[in-house]
């Protein structure tokens, strides 16, 4: 199985650590820079709570596709920002057999993906998992949490047949995954946590066990885990009616106190963020459909204002 992880960050660089120890997988990685030179020579760590110490070597590692042989899956693992760029990148290593599977935030990846690759089967993936790259390259996955849903919005018997496929793939390396019958509403309850949670952890630069002892910031959570459910209906993803107090049990209750988001570690470090994947694709979709969300849009506001 040619296998090839496209962003090596927290997210490919915890995928790529496992699925290495596979031995009927040959791997591939797209990196750039220092990053690619380092995975190169010396292969990938992965520190893991849950999978131990890894390391791997890929067998390859270079910064696009034309270098590669035709791929069998093609997991991107990068900001929405960057994906234009990454497709260009991964172009030479695709034909029509390819399946592509965007492990990435947000509601709109997996759109783009098939207007640029539409011959091709794209799958749908959603991520629960605290990574994070380190300085010196390796990843650094913390807590017991780490797992993969995949499946298809589109319900023919080759899209079908394609997730089923990338869900035995995984598993198969010992990563945890499941496979929904409703892909679209798995994205749609990330969508909500990261629209809620991502944006209050950013602009107050703050944690989950922060947000509990506050109430302003648990009441304009739950306002924006409210208008995100809202726009989720309207877009048509069948969601349990209790999904907002399920989402709010979980940020108050159940997740572990220092948790926070990655876009609050991308503002801290001057680095771009994934506001308008969020808050931005929120925004858009309550235009499309007359659905107010006022609590968003003065977020959207301040955070812009922010990284200006």
């Amino acid at each position: 199985m040619k296998v090839c992880i496209a962003g090596v960050g927290g997210v490919g660089g915890t995928l790529a650590g496992v699925f290495g120890q596979e031995q009927s997988t040959e791997l591939s990685l797209i990196a750039h820079g220092n990053r690619k030179d380092f995975l190169k020579k010396y292969g990938l760590f992965l520190h893991s709570d849950l999978y131990g110490e890894l390391c791997i070597k890929a067998r390859y590692v270079e910064e696009n596709g034309s270098a590669l042989p035709p791929q069998d899956m093609i997991f991107i693992c990068v900001k929405n920002y960057s994906l234009s760029q990454i497709c260009e990148q991964i172009s030479p290593c695709v034909d029509k057999e390819t399946i592509i599977i965007p492990v990435m935030n947000g509601i709109e990846a997996a759109d783009y993906l098939s207007e640029r690759f539409p011959e091709n089967r794209i799958v749908d993936a959603v991520i629960y998992t605290i990574s994070s790259a380190e300085p010196d390259f390796s990843i650094r996955q913390n807590g017991w949490n780490s797992r993969l849903i995949v499946g298809t919005r589109f319900h023919d018997d080759r899209h079908i047949a394609a997730a089923k496929k990338v869900y035995e793939y995984v598993s198969g390396t010992g990563y945890h995954c499941s496979y929904s019958e409703d892909a679209y509403a798995e994205m749609w309850i990330k969508f909500i946590q990261n629209c809620g949670f991502n944006t209050i952890t950013t602009r107050y630069l703050t944690n989950a066990g922060e947000i509990r002892e506050n109430e302003t910031y648990k009441n304009d959570l739950q306002s924006l885990f409210q208008e995100t459910y809202n726009v989720a209906l309207a877009c048509g993803a069948k969601l349990p009616p209790d999904t907002v107090q399920q989402r709010m049990d979980f940020i108050t209750v159940q997740q572990v106190p220092s948790a926070t988001s990655s876009m609050r570690r991308d503002v801290e470090a001057g680095r771009k963020t994934e506001i308008d994947t969020f808050l931005g694709a929120l925004i858009r979709k309550a235009e499309t459909h007359n659905i107010p969300v006022p609590v968003a849009r003065k977020y959207y506001d301040e955070i812009k204002k922010m990284i200006l």
